[in-house]
C-alpha cells in the first residue's frame, strides 16, 4: 500500500508479530515504501473438503456466545453459533478462517461524525481467539483518557495541515489517526498509535461505524434499558445514545470523576447479544454481515498476508484500488465536532468529455445539502473533502457556489492518486456546490471507456450520475464501489 503524501519521521522502533516499524508518518517525509505490505502470498480460492471439515470438528461444534461487548458482536456472532447447516460454513469459510486466531483492534467508529475510514473513533475494544475459540476481550470506552496522557509528553505533527490546524499543535493521537483515505494504511496507523499508548501488538484492526449497531437493532427488536429509563431501537438508537453518553451522563457531576461516558454501549451490548443468541437469528446475522461488508461499514485489515489477501479479494479491505481507467473517489472528514454528517446528502455528478484527439476534460459537480435543523448534536457541517483521480491529473478550474475557489484547492498525492483538497462548509438547511474542472492524464478512448467510483466507508449512500460523451453510463445510488463502463 503507497504512502503517497503520508509522510515519515523516525520516531521510535516498534516490533510486532515478526515485522519492525521503524517510522511514524508525518509531514516531513522520506521513505515511500516504509510500512508498505509485504509482498502478497498466494491463498487458494477455495476449500478442501478435508481441511474444511477438520476445523469444523476442531473449532466450531458446540461454540457458545460469551461476548459481552458491543464492538464485537459481528464478529463473535459468526463464529459463536451452534452448527446448524452445513451450507451455513461452506458460505462463510473464509470469513471464519481470518478469525480464527488472533488479536485484533475493534474501532468504534461515530459515522455522524465523517471521518476518511468511516467515522470518529470515539472508543475501541480489543478481541482475542486462540484455535477458534474465543480467549478474552477488553473494552475501551473512552480514547481520550489515553490520547490525552500520550500527548503529555508526546509531540506528533499531522500529517496534514487540515488536521493540524483542528488539532492544534502537534498532539496528534489515536482518536484522529484514521486520517488516510486507503483504510490499510489508516489502520497501520491507528494500530502504531493504540501501541505507542498502552497497547499489546495485535494482528488486525476491524472497523465498525455506528449505523451497524443501529441495523443490528432492526434484528433483536426492542431493547428494554429500565436502568436508564429508556427503550432502545433501530429508529432511536443514534439519537438516544449520544444524548445519554455526551450530555446526560455529565450532568451528573461524580460522573466527571470516572469519566466513562459509554458505559451506555457497556451496559446495551449484553442485552444485544443475549438476543442475536436466538435460535434462528444466525441467518439474519450473515446476511446483515455481508450488507455491511459490501456497504463498507466495516472494514478489515490483517497483518497477516494471507489473510489479508482474502479481505482484499472479498472488498472487505477498503483498500484504494488500483484501475487503469478513469477513477474518483470523493472523501470527505467532517473536522468541527458536531453530529452533522448523516444530514448532509451528497449528489455527485461527473461529465466527461473527449477531443479529436482524445484528450478528456472531466467536470466533477458536487452538490451538498444539509437538511439538519442546528439544535445539538447537529450544526455547520465543517468538512474537509480530499477528491481523488487518476494520478497526473490536471486541474483547469474550480468554484464553491459559482465563485473562482482554485487557489483554496490544495493539490497532493495520496494513494497513488492525485487529489483536489479543500474546505467545502455547509450550514444546516442549506446547500453548497463545487464544481471542479480537470485534465485526465491519458489518451481515452470512446469505445474502452471505463470509470472505478469508490464509495466512503460510512456514507449512507450518495446520488451518482455519470455521463460520458453524451451518454449517461450511470444514474443512480454510490452504496457500494462502482465498475462503470
Amino acid at each position: 500500500m503507497s504512502l503517497d503524501g503520508i509522510r515519515v519521521i523516525k520516531k521510535k522502533i516498534v516490533v510486532a508479530h515478526g515485522h519492525k516499524d521503524h517510522n511514524f508518518w508525518a509531514v516531513d517525509a522520506i521513505n515511500p515504501n516504509t510500512l508498505r505490505t509485504k509482498t502478497l502470498k498466494s491463498a487458494r480460492k477455495s476449500f478442501v473438503w478435508r481441511e474444511f471439515w477438520q476445523e469444523l470438528r476442531t473449532h466450531f461444534f458446540n461454540r457458545k456466545i460469551a461476548l459481552s461487548l458491543v464492538a464485537a458482536v459481528l464478529i463473535i456472532a459468526i463464529t459463536s453459533i451452534s452448527v446448524s447447516s452445513y451450507n451455513f460454513f461452506r458460505k462463510n469459510y473464509d470469513f471464519i478462517k481470518l478469525f480464527k486466531s488472533g488479536k485484533y483492534l475493534i474501532l468504534l467508529q461515530n459515522n455522524t461524525e465523517m471521518r476518511a475510514t468511516g467515522g470518529f473513533i470515539g472508543s475501541f475494544a480489543t478481541v482475542e481467539f486462540e484455535g477458534g475459540v474465543f480467549k478474552n476481550y477488553q473494552f475501551d470506552s473512552n480514547i481520550y483518557k489515553r490520547d490525552n496522557t500520550f500527548s503529555e509528553t508526546h509531540s506528533i505533527e499531522p500529517p496534514d495541515e487540515a488536521l493540524t490546524n483542528f488539532i492544534g499543535g502537534n498532539k496528534w493521537a489515536m482518536r484522529d489517526s484514521n486520517w488516510a483515505v486507503d483504510y490499510p494504511t489508516a489502520a497501520k496507523q491507528v494500530a502504531w498509535f493504540y501501541e505507542q499508548e498502552g497497547g499489546k501488538p495485535v494482528d488486525g484492526v476491524v472497523a465498525l461505524n455506528a449505523t451497524v449497531l443501529q441495523d443490528i437493532l432492526s434484528i433483536t427488536g426492542p431493547i428494554e434499558m429500565p436502568e436508564y429509563n429508556v427503550t432502545v431501537t433501530h429508529d432511536n438508537f443514534i439519537e438516544t445514545s449520544q444524548y445519554k453518553i455526551e450530555r446526560e451522563y455529565f450532568a451528573n457531576p461524580l460522573n466527571k470523576i470516572a469519566n466513562e461516558p459509554k458505559s451506555f454501549l457497556a451496559d446495551l451490548a449484553p442485552k444485544i447479544i443475549s438476543k442475536l443468541s436466538q435460535n434462528g437469528k444466525y441467518k439474519l446475522v450473515t446476511d446483515l454481515i455481508y450488507q455491511e461488508l459490501r456497504d463498507k461499514q466495516i472494514l478489515f485489515y490483517f497483518y497477516d498476508d494471507n489473510k489479508e489477501k482474502i479481505a482484499s479479494e472479498n472488498g472487505w479491505g477498503g483498500e484504494v484500488k488500483d484501475h487503469s481507467g478513469d477513477y474518483l473517489y470523493v472523501n470527505n472528514s467532517n473536522l468541527a465536532g458536531n453530529k452533522s454528517s448523516l444530514n448532509v446528502k451528497e449528489d455527485i455528478k461527473l461529465n466527461t468529455s473527449i477531443s479529436n484527439d482524445g484528450s478528456a476534460i472531466n467536470t466533477l459537480t458536487l452538490t451538498r445539502t444539509h437538511s439538519g435543523d442546528g439544535v445539538w448534536p447537529d450544526g455547520e457541517n465543517v468538512n474537509y473533502v480530499r477528491i481523488l483521480v487518476p494520478y497526473g491529473s490536471e486541474l483547469i478550474s474550480a468554484k464553491l457556489d459559482g465563485v473562482g475557489c482554485g487557489n483554496d484547492v490544495k493539490i497532493k498525492k495520496e494513494a497513488g492518486k492525485s487529489v483536489f483538497a479543500l474546505w467545502v462548509n455547509t450550514l444546516p438547511r442549506s446547500s453548497r456546490i463545487l464544481t471542479i474542472t480537470y485534465k485526465l492524464p491519458d489518451v481515452i478512448s470512446k469505445n474502452n471507456y471505463s470509470l472505478y467510483v469508490q464509495k466512503q466507508p460510512g456514507n449512507l449512500g450518495d446520488d451518482l450520475q455519470v455521463v460520458f460523451d453524451g451518454t449517461v453510463k450511470f444514474n443512480g445510488i454510490l452504496d457500494t464501489n462502482k465498475d462503470i463502463k
